[in-house]
This record gives C-alpha cells, sequence and structure tokens, in this order.
C-alpha cells in the first residue's frame, strides 16, 4: 500500500496504491530484494514497466526494496530522474542502505 509520495501525477496514483509483489519495478524490487532499474521507463522494453509508470513523464528510474537487518521486507521506494539515466551499483548500495535505515523505523 501507498504510504507516502511526493511529485506523483494524480493519474498515476489510483494504479500505484497497491503493488503486488512481482508486479512492476517495485513488487519485483520486493521479491528479488535488490534494487529494479531502468534508464528511461519511457523507451523500456524489458517488461519490467507497467504502463501507468509511463504516465510519470520520468525516465531513469529505480526501485528500491526497505528490508530489516533481519531481511524482512518493509516495503520499497522509488526514485525517478526526468532524463534518461543509470544508477551505479554505488549508488544502489547507499540506497539499499538507506531503504535499510527507513525499515528499522518503520513499524508494520
Amino acid at each position: 500500500m501507498l504510504e507516502a509520495h511526493r511529485g506523483i501525477p494524480d493519474v498515476v496514483l489510483d494504479k500505484i496504491r497497491t503493488i503486488p509483489v512481482g508486479k512492476g519495478m517495485a513488487g519485483i524490487a520486493a521479491e528479488r530484494r535488490e534494487p529494479v532499474q531502468v534508464c528511461n521507463l519511457q523507451t523500456d522494453s524489458s517488461g519490467l514497466v507497467r504502463p501507468g509508470a509511463r504516465d510519470t513523464k520520468m525516465e531513469g528510474s529505480v526501485a528500491v526494496p526497505m528490508l530489516s537487518a533481519e531481511g524482512v521486507l518493509k516495503g520499497t521506494f522509488g526514485i525517478a530522474k526526468p532524463v534518461p539515466y543509470d544508477f551505479t551499483p554505488q549508488q544502489c548500495d547507499l540506497l539499499l542502505r538507506a531503504g535499510a535505515l527507513i525499515a528499522e523505523r518503520l513499524e508494520l
């Protein structure tokens, strides 16, 4: 269930209020327990991007799981840029660590 957002267009919100594990970038990041990214949401043909994601008008995007120290999935978060972008392994590692900090503070 969507808990917080910033800058997501209204047309997209109804499509992402609930993300099933295994569906779309966030669902796949949750299932794999690792970051999932695409360089360009608008042109991606990998099957990772759900049609509603294109409505964001964003391009470079990453979805990251929020895992507790025990490895319990507490959710996912995503970041998108308005230009094509590949997040580096170092950036993905930093985002995983940020997700772990958030996970430790969530009460689910």
